[in-house]
């Protein structure tokens, strides 16, 4: 049976830690260029009022306006309402429970990965993370697909086997009638899986590789020598030893991996253990993770396990519970609500016959309809690779893929991304007025020089000429025409010269040929880039940028902004080149 996709809807959904923030800077930027790159799609983003004030609820609704995104609050009612079936309900509970236990093992990760599975957020269009790049420019209005849900899914083959590898930062429901089998499957492994946690992915994929020399030495290296977490998969499963629910886990965890006795009592193997004893293991432990493949694959794994090796005890053990409260958080996420529970609740297993992946699964992957192009997530790997480009991937380091900002780790990368994009604002800021007076005057005086040149005799015989130099003045007025006053206020409408920039194409084969048409190219190009970077750094309102009045030092600043140093971060000055 087939079905219409639409790939022009899109969801992305936001929670914060930060009531006076309602989103970080650079997934501000991020959503602006999605916005500029898909100017006629349509983009839902869902919040929770509850984790905001008042005045970042009012800042999140006035971001929402000017960028053209509708706005969908998980704490309202309407959301509420559209809480149908027992699983639907169920799930908003340990959704909110999430929320409202951010401090005793409560994760965002989490209460994201629910709400994406709730019918008030795929029903409205295609979820994407944030991180996720999206340009649907080339895509039809509808695509025909076999499957009434679609996921990023790729697999490495081995043998008849193949290793599958699902995410869930992509997720389209195009018929939510026909997919209500498949979704409830899934609500229903997600709900098993919060309330009582369980991780069986080793178990099963060790099951799957059987007796067969070649397919048990592939499960020990993706068990032992692949990524950490999948080490810290099989821990997870074994330390969850009184049916805890997931989020009572994670709790537990992070109190056993912040308190220095408390680690070395979860190590102990027998009670009368030292705790010399138990750091000499651990050692031990760590020494035989530096395998060859671990080199060649996972080589900053590899070099960080022995840098910690070197420390003295003290230092690794604080090293040990840093690096250990980070994986075993990853861990359970994954196998709570991530990637790993998904491919399960589907599939019920990891390792499919290649046959039955091809016939049954494969029509559910985005990379079926090679939709990879317009929906471009790194995480993830192409259909039917190597184990060897499989390992490659998962060798990846943390942070290359994703921004995993829910963990320590990512939470720090995404603070020293934003810092540098806060420096390159206010770098933008410093230049911003300057850039467009003076392209306002170069335009001005383009005008009066197209205006003063007559054509000679000769090319007076070729209407092609007189056309063209009709059309740069045409076009050239109507840009000049986004520069505007009110009330003694000057600024540069952007919505104007998008229309502006679309009237160009219509006049593309006359104004750029004949008389100077290098020059109002550039002008007009140079234009179009201040308004861009304006635009995707916030420095709009009402789809206006405000032309502060510069001082005399201001206006005798240099065109041609380089780069700067502040704070140890090389700042590069959005710049355009002087076109006459």
């Amino acid at each position: 049976m087939d079905f219409l996709y639409n790939p022009h809807l899109h969801v992305k959904i936001w929670l914060t830690k930060s009531k006076h923030e309602f989103m970080n800077i650079e997934n501000q930027k991020r959503l602006i260029e999605m916005r500029e790159a898909n100017p006629d799609d349509i983009i839902y983003l869902v919040y929770d009022s509850s984790l905001l004030n008042e005045k970042s609820q009012l800042e999140l609704q006035q971001y929402c306006k000017e960028h053209e995104c509708i706005p969908i609050n998980a704490d309202s009612e309407i959301f509420k309402k559209q809480l149908k079936t027992h699983n639907e309900k169920t799930l908003y509970l340990y959704y909110k429970d999430e929320i409202n236990n951010l401090d005793n093992g409560g994760n965002l990760a989490v209460a994201s990965d629910i709400l994406r599975w709730l019918p008030a957020v795929y029903r409205y269009g295609t979820y994407t993370d944030l991180d996720f790049p999206v340009n649907t420019n080339k895509l039809p209005k509808n695509i025909i697909v076999k499957a009434p849900l679609i996921l990023n899914i790729g697999n490495a083959n081995f043998g008849k086997k193949t290793f599958l590898l699902s995410n869930n930062d992509f997720i389209a429901v195009s018929n939510p009638i026909a997919a209500a089998k498949e979704i409830n499957k899934i609500q229903a492994n997600l709900i098993k899986q919060l309330k009582n946690y369980d991780a069986d992915f080793i178990k099963k994929i060790g099951k799957e590789a059987g007796k067969n020399i070649l397919n048990v030495k592939i499960f020990n290296y993706l068990k032992n020598c692949s990524r950490p977490e999948a080490i810290y998969i099989e821990k997870s499963g074994e330390a969850n030893k009184h049916n805890l629910s997931s989020r009572e886990l994670r709790a537990q965890m992070h109190k056993i991996m912040t308190d220095k006795s408390k680690f070395l009592n979860f190590y102990k193997t027998k009670a009368d253990e030292s705790e010399q004893e138990v750091i000499l293991r651990l050692r031990k432990q760590l020494k035989t993770q530096l395998t060859f493949i671990k080199w060649l694959f996972f080589r900053k794994e590899f070099n960080e396990i022995k840098a910690i090796l070197s420390q003295k005890n003290d230092n690794l053990i604080e090293s040990l519970m840093r690096k250990e409260r980070n994986l075993y958080l990853k861990s359970i996420v994954i196998c709570t609500t991530g990637p790993i529970e998904i491919s399960n609740a589907l599939f019920k297993n990891y390792i499919l016959n290649r046959k039955d992946f091809n016939q049954s699964v494969f029509p559910l992957s985005f990379y079926y309809y090679d939709l990879q192009e317009a929906f471009q997530s790194k995480n993830s790997i192409p259909i039917n690779v190597s184990m060897f480009k499989m390992f490659r991937f998962i060798g990846t380091n943390d942070g290359d893929l994703n921004d995993s900002s829910w963990l320590e780790d990512g939470i720090t990368r995404q603070k020293e991304r934003g810092k540098k994009i806060q420096y390159q604002k206010e770098a933008l800021y410093l230049s911003l007025s300057y850039k467009l007076e003076y392209i306002k005057e170069r335009i001005q005086k383009h005008i009066q020089k197209l205006e003063s040149r007559k054509l000679n005799h000769f090319l007076k015989m070729f209407d092609v000429f007189k056309s063209s130099q009709e059309a740069q003045l045409y076009l050239l007025q109507k840009t000049l025409n986004c520069f505007q006053n009110y009330e003694n206020e000057n600024f540069f409408d952007t919505l104007q010269f998008k229309n502006v920039l679309n009237e160009i194409n219509q006049y593309k084969k006359h104004a750029f040929i004949g008389i100077f048409p290098l020059v109002t190219k550039k002008l007009i190009k140079n234009l179009q880039s201040i308004s861009y970077d304006a635009t995707i750094y916030g420095f709009t309102k009402n789809k206006k940028i405000s032309i502060i009045k510069l001082n005399s030092k201001q206006q005798r600043a240099p065109v041609h902004h380089q780069q700067k140093k502040i704070n140890n971060y090389t700042i590069s000055y959005p710049q355009f080149n002087d076109p006459e």
